[in-house]
């Protein structure tokens, strides 16, 4: 997966909590990223614990339907990290990188849509159907993917 992107959604973070970590520093925590899903999650568990947080990987395939995940995270004013093959997102587009991260910044129930945004622009959301995210994140295709609540470390 890309340290890149999964390195600018944990400065996007920090930053929206007040914190703040050079992009580099970032990135050479992440240079291997792990495997399975459970390394991710010990990987990002062991950075964010330097910041006070923490993350909890879930998954529709493994824990909750995405909508409960959805409205307790955001609810809880939690940041959602999600990995998933982009070029099935987005119309296999042979330019975009298979394997990304982002962020969910909303959910709306009515029309059943999440809100991305995408490093490497903070600024570029994409609004997509949670029919569609939730395609893109079997975990058939990589074990990685999945949602990654970060959260306080109380």
């Amino acid at each position: 997966m890309e340290n890149m992107h999964l390195g600018l959604c944990l400065k996007f973070i920090l930053g929206k909590r007040g914190m703040s970590m050079p992009i580099e520093s970032i990135k050479d925590s992440f240079q291997d990223i792990g495997k399975t899903r459970e390394e991710v999650n010990l990987k990002l568990n062991d950075f964010l614990r330097n910041f006070g947080l923490r993350s909890e990987y879930q998954s529709p395939y493994v824990t909750y339907e995405t909508d409960i995940i959805l409205k307790d995270g955001l609810a809880s004013r939690n940041d959602i990290l999600v990995a998933y093959n982009q070029r099935k997102l987005f119309n296999n587009s042979l330019d975009l990188t298979e394997k990304k991260f982002s962020i969910i910044t909303a959910y709306e129930t009515l029309s059943d849509r999440v809100t991305l945004i995408n490093p490497p622009s903070i600024s570029q959301e994409s609004s997509i159907g949670i029919r569609n995210l939730n395609d893109a994140i079997r975990i058939s295709e990589d074990p990685r993917f999945g949602f990654y609540v970060v959260e306080p470390n109380l």
